[in-house]
């Protein structure tokens, strides 16, 4: 085929799917100047290197106001990392003693809140403090 002009030829191989069992996503162990992780963990507040806030949620099935919060919780987690851990008081009889007339009740380590009625503005300024 004298003339004839060939492209490349690039194959294209199907993305895995997010939920795909075979897809294994490892954690880089240095960054794009080849620094190692420790380094990096030494860096000044980058979102790269903030810990997520774990934040937990005491809540009753059934109760309004806490799906409410859940909700707020959930609009907070677009903008920064959140770790929500929904805890139904129910399951212990000495938990739900401590929160019944409470819940909702947000908790990050020792420090509560009863968040019922609350905004996603007074929420998000309780977990920026």
């Amino acid at each position: 085929m004298a003339g004839e002009i060939l492209g490349p030829r690039v194959g294209i191989d199907p993305e895995a799917a997010v939920n795909d069992p075979d897809l294994r996503i490892a954690e880089a162990s240095s960054d794009a100047f080849r620094r190692p992780e420790e380094i990096r963990a030494r860096e000044g507040a980058h979102r790269d290197n903030l810990a997520v806030l774990r934040v937990m949620l005491y809540e009753r099935a059934g109760c309004h106001l806490c799906e409410e919060t859940h909700g707020a919780l959930l609009r907070l987690a677009r903008g920064r990392s959140l770790a929500i851990e929904r805890v139904d008081i129910a399951t212990d009889a000495a938990t739900e003693r401590r929160y019944l007339v409470r819940i909702p009740v947000l908790a990050i380590g020792k420090r509560e809140l009863d968040a019922a009625g609350l905004t996603d503005g007074q929420i998000a300024a309780w977990l920026d403090t």
